[in-house]
């Protein structure tokens, strides 16, 4: 399947039913594992994240708005379509880095270097309906994304990051929230490694808490620009991010040779 490629694929509802929904695919994910459809729905039109990979895909409504605001793709119609369609973009990809970093993670367990997990997404139950359903959304963030341990010199250290992903040339120190931030340093100052992996240009970076709380005094503006993460970059295989291989240049021999894929 291409952009541009119609497809059939089935949905379940908040009530349960599946629903089977057909679209236009306007973006995939380089490793095909998810992809955004635009789907039409009488009047209105749906921007659905689609994730391929396990035995059952599962889509996830990223934007909705009125059909008639964008009748196709490449004659899109106001400024309001063009950022809807950027901004659904940008949440995929986003996705799709963070699945990148998860496989970093599993990869590290299985080397037994880290134990490192996603953080779970605040969610709030709006409505129980029984038989073990129930209506719920979820709720804004306020953790980082992910937290666990890590084995640094000779010891298990705790390890706590967000992932910022971006489709522009920098990232703002403002995308991370002040809650995260506060997080962060708290743990910092307690000797955990933290920082906050990013994600721009089809390059990984890994900038450490301090560099990023400090931007401003660092480069003189509160965005770090490709040249500016330099020294911070990570290798990244376009399927998986290793967001310690930086760190364990540190670690001594031993797991310097774990750390290699």
């Amino acid at each position: 399947m291409q952009e541009g490629d119609n497809i059939t694929f089935a949905v379940e509802a908040s009530d349960g039913e599946v629903e089977r929904l057909t679209g236009r695919i306007i973006w995939k994910d380089p490793e095909g594992e998810s992809h955004i459809v635009a789907v039409r729905k009488g009047n209105r039109e749906l921007r659905i994240l689609r994730h391929t990979s396990g035995e059952t895909a599962k889509g996830e409504l990223l934007a909705e708005q009125a059909a008639d605001r964008e009748p196709d793709l490449q004659h899109q119609r106001g400024e309001a379509a063009k950022r809807s369609y950027r901004a659904a973009k940008n949440n995929a990809q986003g996705h799709y880095f963070e699945q990148a970093i998860q496989r970093g993670c599993k990869f590290y367990r299985e080397k037994g270097l880290a134990e490192i997990d996603k953080t779970p997404e605040g969610f709030r139950v709006l409505k129980k309906k029984g038989n073990g359903l129930f209506e719920g959304r979820f709720i804004g963030k306020a953790q980082v994304d992910f937290q666990g341990t890590v084995r640094a010199w000779g010891q298990g250290v705790s390890i706590l990051f967000d992932a910022k992903y971006t489709v522009k040339d920098r990232i703002e120190q403002s995308a991370l929230t002040e809650t995260q931030a506060e997080e962060l340093e708290r743990h910092w100052k307690l000797g955990a490694v933290c920082g906050v992996a990013v994600g721009l240009g089809g390059n990984a970076y890994f900038v450490p808490w301090d560099v990023w709380r400090d931007m401003k005094a660092l480069c003189g503006h509160k965005y770090m620009n490709r040249e500016e993460l330099g020294p911070f970059q990570v290798r990244y295989t376009g399927s998986t991010v290793y967001f310690l291989s930086n760190l364990t240049k540190e670690m001594g021999a031993e797991n310097r040779e774990k750390e290699n894929p």
